[in-house]
């Protein structure tokens, strides 16, 4: 675990995510929900990796600011080839 190489994301990759359909509802109430669809591009070594799907986010208001209350990632994939695992946050 000493080597650099040890871990998954060395070198580190680049990731670009985009952001479509934002709809956002409840405005006037406590938690304000929100959805999207997102395509994120990871880069590493020549290799281009797309992973799509959906975000849905609950947010609320705490001091007169908005705060991410809970967060879901849902993949359309049907399986993980070819990236065979993620290593990216999304």
């Amino acid at each position: 675990m000493l080597k650099k190489e040890a871990h998954v994301e060395y070198p580190h990759s680049e990731t670009i995510r985009n952001y479509h359909n934002i709809i956002v509802s409840n405005l006037d109430a406590e938690t304000i929900t929100a959805e999207c669809n997102f395509t994120a591009y990871r880069t590493k070594r020549e290799v281009i990796d797309t992973f799509v799907g959906k975000q849905m986010y609950e947010v609320v208001r705490k001091n007169e600011k908005l705060a991410i209350k809970k967060k879901k990632v849902i993949l359309n994939l049907d399986s993980l080839r070819p990236h065979g695992k993620i290593s990216l946050i999304l």
